[in-house]
């Protein structure tokens, strides 16, 4: 992905392409990559030692990848998608760990309440980094899936919105949703650094847009100002019961609106 550059942020987003199968299914290789999962989130909770260790000092994901090595278990897997499990298996392992650390800390009213247990199984869907997919030409790509047992290299079609070129894709994260595959990739792009607020504030003239979120049941009032003279330039008030996603996609039109009458300023 992209590296930081001076004067440039980085504007990031997703691509949700449809996957089309060639006669292959990937729920053996989702279900392989749980149970890697699983593996590593036991072996975590019985050494957390290598969490506080910074991954540059062979810590992190990589202590245990090294702990690991010559395990019969695991010893076939792909090394991306063996690290991409650690990770995952980190993340479960320690958002579990915050839960149980606030119910030890929970208030005397609480008392009751039950401890969070370990996950048993997870239901994650691989993270397919560089070295697990190749040869991407915009409408179809090589997939390495496990199929009766062995690891072999699939092309498989997928149909997706044109990517704009200014947007650099990574690596995808393939998500198989009861009878439906995806493929997801983030997206990156140079956008240039507006230097701060302080400088936008500076500016003789701009526009702001707020949202008042802080409203009884699912209401939020979006309110678009020019700043140099406080002028009203647009007022929306959302109402209804919306959900969350849908009041996030309505947010989001509204600041597409912002954005547009800045470029008319």
């Amino acid at each position: 992905m992209l590296k930081r550059q001076k004067g440039y942020s980085i504007a990031t987003k997703s691509a949700k392409a449809k996957l089309i199968r060639n006669g292959f299914d990937l729920q053996e290789t989702k279900s392989a990559y749980n149970e890697v999962v699983h593996f590593y989130f036991l072996l975590v909770d019985e050494d957390p030692t290598g969490l506080s260790i910074p991954v540059t000092e062979n810590g992190g994901w990589r202590y245990y990848e090294l702990k690991t090595q010559g395990n019969p278990f695991v010893g076939g897997f792909p090394s991306p998608l063996k690290r991409a499990a650690i990770r995952q298996a980190i993340g479960a392992w320690e958002s579990w760990h915050s839960n149980y650390q606030r119910w030890l800390n929970r208030p005397k009213k609480h008392r009751h309440h039950k401890p969070p247990v370990r996950s048993r199984s997870f239901n994650f869907n691989p993270q397919y980094d560089a070295g697990m997919w190749k040869n991407d030409d915009g409408s179809s790509l090589m997939l390495k899936l496990l199929v009766n047992g062995a690891w072999k290299w699939v092309k498989h079609q997928y149909q997706c919105w044109d990517i704009p070129p200014e947007w650099v894709k990574g690596s995808p994260r393939v998500q198989v949703t009861g009878s439906s595959l995806w493929l997801v990739f983030p997206l990156e792009k140079y956008v240039a650094a507006t230097g701060g607020i302080k400088t936008i504030m500076s500016s003789s003239t701009f526009r702001t847009c707020g949202i008042d979120m802080d409203l009884d049941r699912h209401i939020a009032i979006c309110s678009i100002l020019e700043t140099a003279d406080t002028n009203l330039i647009r007022d929306s008030m959302l109402l209804g019961t919306l959900p969350k996603k849908q009041l996030s996609a309505t947010l989001k039109r509204r600041r597409s609106i912002l954005k547009a009458s800045n470029s008319n300023v």
